[in-house]
């Protein structure tokens, strides 16, 4: 029932045009899973998957009433649908740009994927081990290796700092930083929620609550280049200029390979 339902919320909805090339993968799972019948009916009803769209992060009700949304918004949708059904799921953090991907669909996907964008997907616990459904990604037993379950209150953290990070993109600070706020306060300590909050308070122009943000990021994950890269640009910015050069040399530690570190670390030096 749960893998019927991933396929309903996975499939495009009736009327989109689809390229052939990106459909096989439906055809060729759905069948897989043995659900040949189903794929009938799919083809001739249509399912409920969005258009993509990374702009904003919308609910299920949002995305169902406007045709939008992206992996958070299927993945939205396909938890009611489980829960309406009296299934139990999980959200799933999964680190898509971590993970070796080989299937040709999902690196379609997955290529010019935003780097500080989440990407979401549901799990199911079947005999003691965590099945993972993947509607945007069009897999009903995804095999990760970068993932964590969470729990509905670590989820709505992601999910407001989501929303956050993508009205910062627009420009929108001050109704980013609200959005920010409560993804904190609820997650005090998530690395990357306080990074994103730090950029979008550096990008309005309070760069000492970007420093506190990203420095607590550091303290959180120092083994994160970005944590350190992102608070050396600060100081670079603010002017403290031996502060900023030994936090990117401790970027470039944990990777020497860290081309910007070492182009900012020299400005930096040829700044004092």
């Amino acid at each position: 029932l749960a893998v019927g339902l991933h396929w309903f919320v996975a499939f495009p909805r009736k009327g989109l045009q689809i390229d052939k090339k990106k459909m096989q993968p439906y055809h060729d799972r759905i069948n897989s899973d043995g659900l040949g019948d189903f794929l009938g009916y799919l083809i001739d009803k249509g399912g409920m998957a969005n258009p993509g769209d990374y702009s904003m992060e919308y609910s299920a009700l949002e995305a169902i009433r406007n045709n939008y949304g992206e992996c958070t918004e299927n993945s939205k949708i396909l938890f009611s649908v489980l829960k309406m059904a009296g299934i139990m799921s999980s959200f799933v953090h999964e680190d898509i740009l971590k993970e070796k991907v080989k299937d040709s669909l999902a690196k379609l996907v997955t290529t010019g994927y935003p780097d500080k964008m989440t990407h979401v997907c549901i799990g199911i616990h079947v005999n003691g081990a965590l099945r993972i459904l993947d509607p945007s990604l069009v897999t009903s037993n995804a095999q990760y290796d970068h993932y964590a379950a969470l729990s509905n209150r670590l989820y709505l953290a992601l999910d407001f700092g989501g929303h956050g990070f993508a009205r910062a993109e627009k420009g929108e600070f001050d109704k980013a930083i609200p959005l920010h706020d409560l993804a904190i306060g609820i997650d005090p300590q998530s690395a990357k929620l306080r990074r994103n909050r730090g950029i979008a308070l550096r990008d309005k122009g309070d760069l000492k609550g970007a420093v506190l943000d990203f420095t607590i990021a550091v303290n959180v994950e120092p083994d994160n280049k970005y944590n350190w890269y992102g608070r050396g640009q600060l100081f670079h910015e603010k002017g403290e200029l031996e502060k900023a050069v030994s936090d990117y040399s401790s970027a470039i530690l944990l990777n020497p390979e860290f081309r910007d570190a070492y182009l900012d670390r020299g400005g930096a030096w040829f700044d004092k």
